[in-house]
């Protein structure tokens, strides 16, 4: 796991997402590192390569070691076991 994220690797990841059901969040650099933002609460993220596969894995509270595998395309996939969430980029937000 690398913490803080390199910044040329979470550069594209920067922006605001939204998934229907769940609603947006906002992966953000902050400080020396990064951030997932949903309004509520807002978690640092540390990136983890496992298989070829990488995610940004929350190291905060109150979700910490919640995964959101980056997927091809930019989109961030939240797999919740029997539910998949799929978080688009919002381009408008941008």
């Amino acid at each position: 796991m690398t913490l803080p994220p390199d910044p040329a690797w979470i550069a594209p990841l920067l922006g605001v997402y939204e998934n229907e059901a769940l609603g947006k969040l906002a992966v953000q650099a902050q400080g020396d590192g990064s951030v997932v933002d949903v309004g509520e609460w807002k978690s640092a993220v540390a990136r983890h390569d496992e298989a070829g596969q990488s995610t940004l894995v929350l190291v905060g509270p109150p979700f910490a070691r919640l995964k959101l595998q980056v997927r091809a395309g930019g989109d961030l996939l939240l797999d919740a076991g029997q539910q998949k969430y799929v978080f688009r980029r919002d381009t408008l937000a941008e």
